[in-house]
C-alpha cells in the first residue's frame, strides 16, 4: 500500500462501535463493485440488523437513479447500513431522513461546519454538493423486511469544482473514523425513535432544510413524460413528501423527482 494511504482504522470502529448496533457485524473490504450490493446480497444471506458494510473504494458506487458515485481511494467515506426495522413501508422515508440529520450533525460536531439537506438525500455545504444517501427496501405486507442505506459522503476529495468536501471548507484533513462514529451514534439514537417520534426527526430535518422558502424547478418522471414543477418549497410532511407552492399560487406534493434551485435567496 502506498504510504499516503490511510486506511480505516478497523480496531478503534469495532470499539468506538461497540455500543451502538454498528459494532454488531462490521464487514470491511477494500474495493467493492458497491456496498449497497454487498449489503443486499448479506441481507438475503441473513445478516443480523446493524451489519455496516464499508470501503476504501468502489468500482460501481451509485446514487439515485442509478447515477455513478464517484470517490477517491482511501479518502471519503463509503458504507452501507443493513437495517431490518420493525417499521411500515410508510416510514421508510425517515431511514434517508435521519442518515442526513446524524451525517449534518456529525459533520457540525466534528467540524463546526453547518451542513445542509437537499431532499431528498443529499447533503450539501456552501450551496455544493458533499454526500449522498441511497436506501434500498424490500418490503412485505406493507411492512419492511429489510433496509439497506448507503452513504457516499466527500470528506477529503470531491471529484470536481461541482462538488464539495468537508475538508475543503474546514481546511484541514479529516479523519473519517472520527466522523463516522460520530455519525453512527447519532443515527444509532434517531433509529430507536421511529416510528414513534418521527417528528423530532423532521423538525431536525426541516431546520436543515437547503430548498425550503427557495424557488425550485422539479422533474417528476421520465422521459417525454416528465412534469416540470416550478414553485416555492415550503417542507415536507410526515411521509417526506415535498410540498411547492406553484406559480399561481395551488399547492403540489412532490413524492419523487429532480429538483433545482432556482434563485439561493
Amino acid at each position: 500500500m502506498h504510504k499516503t494511504l490511510s486506511p480505516l482504522d478497523l480496531a478503534f470502529l469495532k470499539v468506538a462501535l461497540s455500543r451502538t448496533i454498528f459494532g454488531r457485524n462490521i464487514v470491511y473490504e477494500e474495493v467493492v463493485d458497491s456496498t449497497n450490493e454487498l449489503a443486499k446480497e448479506l441481507a438475503q444471506g441473513g445478516a443480523v440488523h446493524g451489519t455496516l458494510v464499508i470501503c476504501e473504494d468502489q468500482r460501481a458506487g451509485r446514487g439515485r437513479k442509478g447515477r455513478r458515485w464517484l470517490s477517491a481511494p482511501y479518502k471519503n467515506l463509503l458504507f452501507s447500513v443493513l437495517l431490518r426495522p420493525s417499521l411500515g413501508a410508510k416510514d421508510g422515508f425517515w431511514l434517508t431522513g435521519a442518515m442526513a440529520v446524524s451525517a449534518s450533525e456529525a459533520i457540525w460536531a466534528t467540524t463546526g461546519i453547518k451542513a445542509q439537506i437537499k431532499w431528498p438525500n443529499d447533503i450539501y455545504l456552501s450551496g455544493k454538493k458533499a454526500g449522498g444517501i441511497l436506501t434500498e427496501v424490500l418490503t412485505q405486507d406493507h411492512m419492511i423486511r429489510w433496509a439497506v442505506v448507503g452513504v457516499g459522503l466527500n470528506v477529503n476529495w470531491a471529484p470536481s469544482k461541482e462538488f464539495i468536501c468537508i475538508s475543503e471548507k474546514s481546511g484541514l484533513p479529516l479523519d473519517r473514523g472520527v466522523l463516522l462514529v460520530e455519525l453512527l451514534g447519532r443515527y444509532h439514537k434517531y433509529l430507536k425513535k421511529l416510528g414513534h417520534h418521527n417528528e423530532e426527526i423532521m423538525e431536525k430535518y426541516e431546520t436543515r432544510s437547503l430548498l425550503r422558502g427557495k424557488e425550485v424547478v422539479i422533474r417528476e418522471g421520465k422521459g417525454r413524460g416528465a412534469e416540470i414543477v416550478r414553485g416555492e418549497a415550503l417542507g415536507i410532511d410526515s411521509d417526506g413528501g415535498l410540498f411547492v407552492k406553484g406559480q399561481r399560487g395551488e399547492l403540489k406534493k412532490i413524492i419523487y423527482g429532480d429538483v433545482t434551485v432556482l434563485r439561493w435567496q
